[in-house]
């Protein structure tokens, strides 16, 4: 830990020396070593601005083991803790290794966690302006009245880098995220940054919200993101985020068997998308360059393969593989597109899967319900739906925005500036500005989909 110390006047003037020769003298101390439960325990309680370091594993053995509040650093320098259980009412007090996590905490393995109550994490119960680095989670079984997540119940600003959760998540009456419950925008005027972290083999289930990674999201930069997890929430359920109000995610997956609103909107990737609080670059979601692949997306209102519902979203380079069901607004991509103030953006996408929404309207292409101004091709322009599994004769003639085209099309020809891939006539030389651009989509062989390039991993996306 460092610690700067000012040198007081009495003292340097009986060095001789005059007021203008002050100056900062750092000083370091080293970490200590934690090397059991006791001491992790003891030693983090007694100095909670310190900096410590595993230098071993520490199995629990099934008790307790929590640190009320930490600010410091703790480097787990690859160790694991183990079989740590703190099972309270749902409905008081935090669980999880930490209560309120203000630090740093890096290169730690935490395995067969559980944890119960109010509040829990598997890390920590809210974690606020915190570094999250190399953190894995496996194993968990998260459970609260109010906020659940893999790594924290709640977080407020903060980063999480490299992280990852594997188990169950589950919150009776708050936000449950397969990573983080609940996000807020932390003292910095940031909303958290997530990057190259991940959740696998998960179920996440919430009410009002839940997420594959986050139940709610607030303002989130999410990037790199690759989640496997089944969803299920209220209100809204998403296989990244199930509410999310401003922010961006690029570059990101999420895939699994289900994600399931039994009251709301559900979507591959959001189910619910609102305006945010911070306004750079803009305060509308923007989702780019991802792609979600669920066997099925049910929800009781609006459903998407990547979005639900949304206000003014703005969606570039993205495709959903699945099944979409709902009531009345139901898309391929989006559910319901609503035009607030900025207007919605939807380019270079291609759903590959069913759509139903209710018996006197089996169809929807990729929009289902387009709210849409006076010039509506400027943001809404290239998608594509395979119309072998999803169609009707009128989607597959409506011109501009939509192009249904059967299985054996959206897979020839093998360039991605040529054929369906490109609004101009086929025997055109040059496709446009609507092009889907081979910087960002992989063509294949012959009888492949395209694909986005640059995904994370673990990643096999359907060919």
């Amino acid at each position: 830990m460092k610690f700067r110390a000012l040198i007081g006047l009495s003292l340097l003037g009986s060095w001789g020396c005059g007021a203008g020769d002050m100056e900062d003298i750092e000083v370091t101390r080293s970490p200590l070593n934690i090397a059991t439960g006791a001491d992790f325990k003891s030693k983090l309680t007694a100095d909670p601005n310190g900096s410590f370091t595993l230098t071993a594993d520490i199995d629990m053995k099934g008790a307790a083991l929590q640190v009320a509040a930490f600010n410091g650093v703790l480097d787990g320098a690859g160790h694991t803790i183990k079989n740590v259980t703190q099972q309270q009412s749902s409905s008081s007090g935090d669980a999880g290794i930490f209560g309120t996590l203000r630090g740093t905490v890096k290169n730690l393995k935490l395995d067969n966690v559980k944890f119960k109550a109010l509040s829990a994490g598997g890390l920590a119960s809210q974690c606020s302006g915190v570094r999250i680095q190399s953190v894995t989670v496996t194993n968990a079984t998260v459970e609260a009245g109010a906020n659940a997540g893999g790594i924290c119940g709640s977080i407020n600003g903060s980063v999480v880098i490299g992280s990852s959760a594997s188990g169950s998540v589950k919150s009776t009456s708050g936000f449950a995220g397969g990573l983080i419950g609940s996000s807020a925008i932390g003292r910095s005027g940031l909303g958290p940054a997530i990057s190259s972290s991940s959740v696998a083999s998960m179920t996440v289930t919430g009410g009002p919200a839940a997420g594959g990674l986050v139940g709610y999201c607030q303002d989130a930069v999410i990037v790199r993101a690759a989640v496997d997890a089944a969803v299920s929430g209220k209100t809204a359920a998403g296989g990244l985020c199930g509410e999310m109000n401003g922010g961006s995610i690029n570059n990101s997956y999420a895939k699994g068997g289900n994600v399931s609103a039994s009251a709301g909107a559900a979507g591959g990737l959001v189910g619910k998308a609102g305006f945010g609080v911070l306004t750079e670059p803009t305060d509308r979601i923007e989702i780019v360059n991802s792609y979600a692949q669920y066997t099925n997306v049910n929800a009781s209102a609006e459903a998407g393969g990547i979005l639900g519902t949304g206000q003014d979203p703005y969606l570039l380079e993205v495709y959903a593989v699945g099944n979409i069901a709902g009531t009345g607004a139901v898309g391929g991509l989006i559910g319901r597109a609503q035009s607030v103030s900025h207007g919605w953006t939807l380019n270079n996408g291609v759903f590959r899967g069913g759509v139903v929404n209710d018996t006197s309207r089996p169809w929807a292409g990729v929009v289902g319900v387009a709210d849409v101004d006076a010039d509506p091709a400027e943001r809404w322009a290239l998608t594509l739906f395979d119309s072998s599994l999803d169609g009707d004769p009128y989607l597959t003639t409506s011109s501009g925005q939509q192009k249904g085209v059967s299985t054996n099309a959206l897979k020839s020809p093998t360039s991605s500036m040529e054929g369906v891939y490109c609004f101009n006539p086929p025997n055109s030389t040059r496709c446009g500005d609507s092009a889907f651009p081979s910087e960002r989509w992989d063509a294949g062989s012959s009888n492949q989909h395209h694909i986005l390039k640059n995904m994370p991993g673990p990643n096999s996306q359907p060919r």
